[in-house]
C-alpha cells in the first residue's frame, strides 16, 4: 500500500456551512477556506517529498485517517474537521473525496501543539480491491 502522511500545525478548523451573501451569492466562510488552503499546501509539500502522483483514475480508492488535537476541552465537531480535510484534498491527492472508502478519526487535547495529523492510504487502484468479492453476498 502507498501512504502519504503529513501534519498541519495550528488550530483545527471545522467545515462551516456555506453562507448566503449579498444578491444571493453563496460563499464558503473565510476560516473554512483558509484552513482548506493550508491543508492543501501541506499536502502538496508532502506529495513532492514522497513522490506521490497526482490523481488520474476515478477508480482509485483511498483510506483517510485524521488525528485531530484541540488546544482545549471546548465542545467541537470532529466530523466537520474531517470533512474540511477531505474536501481540501480534492484534486490534489484524489480526484474527489467520494473515492474515500475507509475513514478513521481521532480527537484529543494537546494544549501545547494543536494540529491535525493526516494519513492517506491508496487502498487499490483501477480495479476492485482483493477483498471486495468477499463482501458481496453469494448467489
Amino acid at each position: 500500500m502507498i501512504e502519504l502522511a503529513f501534519t498541519v500545525p495550528g488550530l483545527p478548523v471545522p467545515k462551516e456551512r456555506p453562507r448566503l451573501g449579498k444578491r444571493g451569492h453563496v460563499y464558503t466562510p473565510r476560516a473554512t477556506s483558509s484552513f482548506e488552503r493550508t491543508v492543501g499546501a501541506f499536502a502538496l509539500r508532502a506529495m513532492a517529498l514522497a513522490g506521490w502522483r497526482r490523481p488520474r483514475d476515478a477508480d482509485d480508492r483511498f483510506a483517510l485517517t485524521a488525528n485531530v488535537y484541540w488546544p482545549d476541552a471546548r465542545r467541537r465537531d470532529l466530523d466537520n474537521v474531517v470533512k474540511a480535510v477531505a474536501d481540501s484534498l480534492n484534486g490534489l491527492v484524489y480526484i474527489d473525496d467520494s473515492q474515500i472508502d475507509e475513514l478513521h478519526a481521532f480527537g484529543a487535547i494537546d494544549r501545547e501543539r494543536p494540529r491535525v495529523e493526516i494519513r492517506i492510504t491508496a487502498t487499490w487502484a483501477g480495479s476492485p480491491a482483493p477483498y471486495a468479492n468477499a463482501l458481496l453476498p453469494a448467489h
